[in-house]
């Protein structure tokens, strides 16, 4: 298959504590700009590429705003998904942080995944990643250098999501499949949800723009004027409009504590948008492949260039579902399985 060079960005929501204080605990935002204001030189005085920066300037939601500057640095910011502000409470662990990365090249001899393990080893050297239910990994998919998503490929992608939803939640992450954030394309979708795979390809196909795509696929809630962002394949970054990045993002990842179980969920998410963008059309998927876990597999596998992806890493969600022959039942069960399935990696 022919390389298709994509960019990538991730965010990672956490509940950081720190070993040795950097600043006065509390998790009033006062307090947590503090920490992380602490922790942007004592990480960047660390020896490695990755450099941090912090910023909170960009509202609830700053998402992957922060990582479109000319400084190749992560940022650390936060997310009012895993975090509330007002609250001062002994139960909740560390300060609720969101680590967004810079754009980092996807492609065959790409050094991201370096560049990630970088970061986590410097971030776990000041402290202990928490997690909970409300903490996720989300990643962002692009085109190459200077490219957009055509139509059609959009088109391509949200018919593979579609196509191979089901599949999606039985390896995504429990924690995932029925939270307010990661709704399901279809599923939870009520322009698709009664609708046979077929009919759903003709609504997409009668799109006219990646707007007109990102409501059907993401309708909005009651009178609000914009596509829902809360679906598991969130299309809305590639709409029209200020601040729109161009991604395609993937939400059903669940937190993470390392960089290997981060790396995990990137592969997965860029890998399958690479395939879709390429060969999701209704003829492919329809004659080629099962909407099955193993269908899913084979997808994203057939469409692989070596060099490009480790599916050492990406198929770990899939042997858990097929070799245990049902879906996991909790994250920290995932986290577990993942444990043992990375180490016999050798990783």
């Amino acid at each position: 298959m022919p390389e298709m060079h994509l960019r990538i960005g991730i965010e990672n929501e956490m509940f950081l504590t720190e070993t040795v204080p950097l600043a006065p605990r509390s998790v009033q935002k006062s307090h947590l700009i503090n920490f992380a204001n602490a922790l942007v030189p004592l990480y960047n005085g660390k020896p490695g590429t990755a450099q941090l920066r912090a910023e909170f300037s960009h509202g609830p939601h700053p998402g992957h705003y922060s990582s479109h500057n000319d400084e190749h640095k992560w940022t650390v910011t936060t997310d009012e998904a895993i975090g509330d502000f007002s609250l001062e409470s002994a139960e909740i662990e560390g300060y609720a942080l969101e680590f967004v990365s810079p754009i980092l090249d996807f492609c065959s001899g790409g050094t991201w995944r370096e560049e990630v393990r970088d970061h986590w080893n410097k971030l776990l050297q000041f402290g202990k990643v928490y997690i909970d239910n409300d903490c996720a990994t989300h990643v962002h998919v692009s085109p190459g250098v200077e490219k957009q998503w055509s139509l059609e490929q959009l088109k391509q992608v949200a018919q593979a999501v579609l196509y191979f939803e089901e599949a999606f939640k039985a390896i995504c992450a429990p924690s995932r499949r029925k939270h307010d954030h990661t709704k399901f394309n279809k599923a939870d979708n009520d322009k698709l949800d009664k609708l046979e795979f077929g009919e759903c390809c003709e609504l997409v196909q009668k799109c006219t723009d990646a707007d007109h795509l990102a409501f059907l696929m993401q309708p909005p809630e009651s009178n609000y004027p914009l596509a829902d962002r809360h679906y598991a394949w969130n299309f809305v970054n590639t709409t029209k409009g200020e601040n729109k990045i161009g991604t395609i993002e993937f939400r059903c990842a669940p937190g993470a504590q390392t960089a290997e179980q981060c790396l995990i969920w990137v592969e997965l998410g860029a890998s399958f948008v690479r395939a879709a963008a390429q060969f999701g059309t209704q003829a492919i998927l329809g004659k080629a492949y099962a909407p099955t876990v193993n269908g899913l597999r084979e997808f994203i596998h057939n469409a692989r260039f070596e060099g490009m992806d480790d599916s050492g890493f990406w198929e770990i969600p899939f042997d858990s579902v097929l070799e245990s022959g049902a879906p996991l039942r909790s994250d920290k069960e995932m986290r577990d399985v993942f444990a043992e399935k990375i180490k016999s990696l050798g990783r």
